[in-house]
């Protein structure tokens, strides 16, 4: 596997142009002759001369960018995305969305194995994640949607298969972004750490949730549905709440907005790894909470339910297995299936 190549010109904001020479145009020309660009006699030489901006013009003609011949913000950012091969980097579901050629060979390959991604577009959606789970149970891994070292080495070890399949889209894909967003269009969810242990987590649960909405969003699937996801600090915090207590509920019972504090201390419920098993407590503990602030008739619950968590610190320390981006997806499914 080809070492990474270094991404530390891509917040340069002047264009790199006939004349420079250095370190960035280096780079340059390293990605373009990996995508099969003539850079003349001289080759990767750190001088940016008519052969270097004639492979740029081309690279940019085949991308629909302007064919200026120089490398600017839009140019360096596809260059990056074409030149991520398969296994150069961690993939999961976070905003923003990872996107690049090796999302694509991705999508491609599970898609040739069985395992649908919709369309190979090279973003790392809820489609793409939800066939990585499925993939990682079928080859007897753990199901975090994180293609790692061991999702990439069972991914491989299939090469045989997939590769030069293009694979193919279909419209079961949506389950995935479906089975979030079918529940967050109504429940405006917010997880915050209370203990620094706990603060990636809480960083890993939001952007499962804002992931999830921007995915419905993008097929249609809650274009209508208001779905009201906040903003969120660092460390997970959240603003202070400003729900409009007028807006309609969730169901009978059940809350417009859920926050849920993750924390090692006493909790109103303890964190098991069986997302089933979750959803149970969950449902239990909200309903107990919900039950005497409903109206009169039943219709609607309160509008916002505060909701602790407590885990075991030996889960949430750097380099625990399965890691962080496993126990979000697990505390979003307990959610998802409680308010379903």
């Amino acid at each position: 596997m080809p070492p990474a190549i270094s991404t530390r010109i891509l917040f340069v904001m002047k264009p790199v142009q006939i004349g420079d020479r250095g370190a960035a145009v280096a780079d340059i020309q390293r990605r373009l002759r990996m995508l099969g660009h003539d850079l003349g006699p001289t080759g990767v030489d750190g001088v940016f001369l008519q052969h270097t901006a004639a492979a740029v013009t081309a690279f940019q003609q085949t991308h629909g960018i302007a064919a200026t011949g120089m490398v600017g913000p839009r140019t360096w950012s596809a260059l990056v995305d074409a030149t991520f091969t398969l296994g150069d980097r961690m993939l999961y579901l976070r905003v923003p969305f990872f996107h690049g050629a090796d999302v694509t060979e991705l999508q491609q390959a599970l898609s040739s194995l069985g395992f649908s991604t919709g369309v190979a577009d090279g973003i790392f959606g809820s489609w793409t994640e939800r066939a990585v789970i499925e993939f990682q149970k079928n080859a007897g891994i753990d199901g975090d949607g994180v293609m790692g070292p061991a999702a990439f080495r069972a991914l491989f070890a299939l090469r045989h298969i997939w590769q030069g399949r293009a694979g193919g889209a279909h419209s079961a894909a949506t389950a995935g972004a479906g089975a979030y967003t079918a529940v967050l269009r109504r429940l405006d969810l917010r997880f915050v750490a209370a203990v620094e242990v706990c603060e990636r987590l809480a960083r890993r649960a939001n952007n499962l949730v804002a992931a999830a909405v921007a995915a419905g969003v993008a097929d249609g699937t809650d274009a209508d549905s208001g779905a009201n996801v906040q903003a969120h600090d660092a460390a997970g915090r959240t603003p202070p709440d400003n729900h409009n207590s007028g807006e309609a509920g969730t169901g009978p019972g059940q809350p417009r907005a859920l926050l849920l504090t993750l924390t090692t201390r006493e909790a109103d419920l303890d964190y098991v790894r069986d997302a089933g098993q979750l959803a149970k407590r969950l449902s239990g503990v909200v309903s107990a909470r919900c039950a005497p602030l409903q109206n009169s008739n039943g219709t609607a619950g309160p509008a916002r339910v505060a909701l602790s968590v407590r885990f075991d610190e030996n889960l949430l320390v750097a380099g625990a297995v399965p890691g962080p981006q496993h126990h979000a997806k697990v505390l979003l499914d307990a959610v998802c299936v409680t308010f379903s």
